[in-house]
């Protein structure tokens, strides 16, 4: 006979589901991921780093509206911050359109990190790509140079952001360097044929 109580989740079943939905993250099998962090929300299982996976699996499967209130609910119950997610956050809301927004959740996820004695260079150079797309370029150099400081220069992408930047400020000197150390960073990377052509353009050698 009933007793009127709804049944509590068992929490094998609920750590089975995580670690399976975890699992299924790693390997990029987004959509199987969802279904397994869609269950444990509704189960009412909450905690910061759940929220922020579920919002990069649902932002991985085109679902951008439900992402951004993903991560917002995960930045929220991280009462110290909670870098990663504001970055996250920030590139879920451009791809929505929203820069002003998105803007807003890179200088956050730079500071959560500063805060937290940490760095975050992707943050400085999506920063740097909104200010450069708004003619702020002094700011968005100093974006992509904080970028590639904070990386060690491993983070390819500041490189070639910042030469398109200097080749527009008719730096072309400065762009040369930028793009060969892209090059030498990423010899292979979804930008390596723009910046061959760019230094053919500016010195007669793809290198």
């Amino acid at each position: 006979a009933s007793t009127g109580v709804l049944a509590q989740p068992d929490q094998d079943a609920l750590n089975e589901v995580r670690a399976r939905a975890d699992s299924a993250l790693k390997k990029n099998n987004y959509k199987e991921a969802v279904k397994g962090y869609e269950m444990l929300v509704a189960a009412g299982v909450s905690d910061p780093v759940l929220f922020s996976n579920f919002g990069l699996c649902l932002s991985s499967t085109g679902q951008l509206s439900k992402a951004i209130e993903a991560y917002r609910k995960a930045i929220l119950i991280s009462p110290n911050g909670f870098t990663e997610a504001q970055y996250n956050l920030g590139m879920a809301l451009r791809r929505s359109g929203d820069n002003v927004s998105a803007e807003a959740a890179f200088r956050k996820a730079i500071e959560d990190a500063r805060r937290a004695g940490k760095t975050c260079p992707a943050a400085h150079n999506m920063l740097g790509v909104i200010l450069r797309e708004r003619e702020s370029l002094k700011e968005a150099a100093e974006s992509f140079r904080l970028a590639i400081l904070q990386s060690g220069g491993s983070l390819a992408i500041a490189h070639f952001n910042l030469a398109l930047l200097l080749e527009k400020t008719e730096k072309s000197r400065d762009a040369v360097s930028e793009y060969r150390a892209y090059l030498k960073t990423a010899p292979n990377g979804q930008n390596a044929r723009v910046a061959r052509d760019r230094l053919m353009k500016l010195t007669g050698s793809p290198n």
